[in-house]
């Protein structure tokens, strides 16, 4: 039975290190994962058991397509739908992704780059799940070693969409 996927964007039970079940965890792959769990109503048993694992990027691509650019400044509020797909685009690649678990909260893997520990905010944390408000996404202030993801001016590159958690179902499935 299919479920709401702000419900099964948790974090993956018997996870060890960087891999869950042996798959290798990106915020990709963990999307990929709650979107297989959202629906069949199962958490994949493994590798295999997600046929487009391989091909992440472009399934994320083609989900952020059917999606709507939100427009974005530091320290904005931007109103979520719960279960939407969070996918963060630059030059039409997908280069991070997670889901709207409220309207002001989302959840994720591997959100090291987007989140930055400071004044009580919680760091994203490499291979694991976390947990912020949107608010809390650093979109001006980009870590020192990723220098890459600002413009000349300081501010993020990249886009926001959000999904719809239907239209991202049926690109996952497709």
């Amino acid at each position: 039975m299919p479920l709401p996927m702000q419900q099964v964007a948790v974090q993956l039970p018997g996870q060890a290190g960087a891999y869950w079940r042996g798959i290798p965890m990106s915020c990709h792959v963990a999307t990929l994962i709650w979107l297989h769990h959202a629906s069949t109503g199962n958490l994949p048993a493994g590798f295999n058991e997600i046929p487009k694992i391989g091909n992440a990027n472009e399934v994320l691509r083609r989900i952020f397509r059917r999606g709507v650019r939100l427009r974005v400044n530091h320290r904005q509020d931007v109103p979520l739908v719960p279960g939407s797909v969070l996918v963060f685009e630059r030059n039409g690649e997908p280069m991070h992704s997670c889901v709207a678990v409220t309207n002001k909260k989302i959840a994720g893997y591997n959100q090291t780059d987007w989140f930055r520990q400071q004044g009580g905010r919680q760091a994203g944390i490499a291979s694991q799940f976390t947990e912020h408000q949107i608010l809390d996404v650093d979109w001006v202030m980009p870590f020192p070693s990723d220098k890459a993801k600002a413009g000349a001016n300081g501010v993020y590159i990249c886009s926001l969409y959000m999904v719809p958690e239907r239209a991202a179902i049926e690109e996952y499935a497709r």
